[in-house]
C-alpha cells in the first residue's frame, strides 16, 4: 500500500476455504505460501498486495491508496478475483469473513522456520492454553487506513491533537458499530471480538501493569483519553518503553482505531469492523467509517 499520497485504502484478511472448511494445505504445502508461490511463478505481479498472517488458512489482502473509495473497493474485489482464479484450480476460494465456522488445524503460514509464526508455536504450542492462543489469532477484520484527516496537520503538534480526538471518537462510538459485528460465530461460538479480547488481554496485562493501567482491556478498549499525555501513556505501554519517541505504532492492537505514525503521512487506520465478503457490505462499513470521521 503507497503511503506516500493521501487518500484511503483497505487491507481485510480472508480465509482459504473448500466446501465451506478451511484449507491448512494444498500440494502439501502451507495453502497461502502456495498461492504466493503461484504468484510468483507465473509472474502476476500480485506479491505487493498479499501478505501472510499467522496460520496458513489466511491471507490478507491490501489495495493502493486511492482518493476515492469506490477504487480502493474495486481494487481490493479484483485482486481477491485474482486469487481465486489461482484457487478455482484446487476448488477452493478465498473468503472475507471474521471467523471460521468449523475447527482446523492450525499449520504456520510459510515453511521459513525462522519466522515468528514459528517462534509463536514455539512458545505457545506446548499447553492447551498455548493453543488456545494460537486458534485465538486466526480472526479476519477490515481495516480502512484513512490518511484524510491529517491533511491539514503539518506539525507534530497537530498530528497528536488529531490523533487524540480520532483515538476517543473510535472509544465512544465503539459500542455502537460493534453491534454491525458478530452475525458469523466459530466452531465454540465466539465473535471475532470476543476471540480478540481473549488473546491481547493474555497477551498485554502484564507490561500494562508497569504503566499503572492495571485493567488489560484497557489496552484493547482505551476509552476516551483525557489528554494527549494519557494517549501517549497508554502508547508508551503497547511499545514497552519510556519515551514516546519510542513507540511502534505497530504494537498498538486496540480494537478502535489505530494511528499509523511511521511514516511522514499519519494514518487513522480503523480495527474495529468484521470482514464482510460483498461490495455492498464493504460500502456500508466504508460508509460508517466515512460518517464518524466526519466528526472530528
Amino acid at each position: 500500500m503507497n503511503t506516500e499520497k493521501y487518500g484511503m485504502g483497505i487491507e481485510m484478511e480472508g480465509f482459504i476455504m473448500k466446501e465451506g472448511s478451511a484449507k491448512e494445505l494444498i500440494e502439501d504445502i502451507p495453502s497461502s505460501e502456495w498461492i504466493l508461490r503461484k504468484i510468483l511463478n507465473e509472474k502476476l505481479n500480485l506479491e505487493q498486495y498479499i501478505s501472510f498472517e499467522q496460520a496458513s488458512v489466511m491471507l490478507e489482502v491490501k489495495s493502493d491508496v486511492f482518493e476515492n473509495e469506490r477504487e480502493a473497493i474495486a481494487q481490493i474485489l479484483e485482486i481477491r478475483n485474482d486469487i481465486n482464479k489461482i484457487l478455482n484450480r484446487k476448488g477452493c476460494e478465498l473468503m472475507f469473513q471474521p471467523v471460521l465456522e468449523r475447527d482446523f488445524d492450525f499449520i504456520p503460514a510459510t515453511s521459513n522456520k525462522d519466522s515468528r509464526v514459528y517462534q509463536l508455536i514455539e512458545e505457545w504450542g506446548n499447553t492447551e492454553k498455548g493453543k488456545k492462543l494460537l486458534k485465538d489469532t486466526v480472526i479476519a477484520s477490515l481495516q480502512i487506513n484513512d490518511s484524510r484527516p491529517f491533511q491539514n496537520a503539518n506539525s507534530l503538534d497537530k498530528k497528536l491533537e488529531l490523533a487524540f480526538k480520532i483515538h476517543n471518537l473510535y472509544s465512544k462510538y465503539f459500542e455502537e458499530l460493534n453491534k454491525f459485528n458478530g452475525k458469523i460465530k466459530d466452531f465454540d461460538g465466539k465473535t471475532r471480538i470476543e476471540k480478540i479480547t481473549n488473546l491481547l488481554v493474555e497477551v498485554k496485562k502484564e507490561v500494562f501493569a508497569k504503566y499503572g493501567i492495571n485493567d488489560p482491556l484497557k489496552a484493547l478498549l482505551p476509552g476516551e483519553f483525557t489528554d494527549i499525555e494519557e494517549m501517549k501513556n497508554w502508547m508508551k505501554a503497547h511499545s514497552d518503553v519510556d519515551n514516546f519517541e519510542d513507540t511502534n505504532c505497530k504494537n498498538e492492537h486496540a480494537l478502535t482505531v489505530k494511528i499509523k505514525r511511521d511514516q511522514a503521512i499519519w494514518i487513522c487506520e480503523s480495527r474495529l469492523f468484521d470482514a464482510v465478503n460483498t461490495e455492498s457490505e464493504i460500502e456500508e462499513i466504508i460508509k460508517k467509517n466515512n460518517d464518524l470521521l466526519s466528526k472530528i
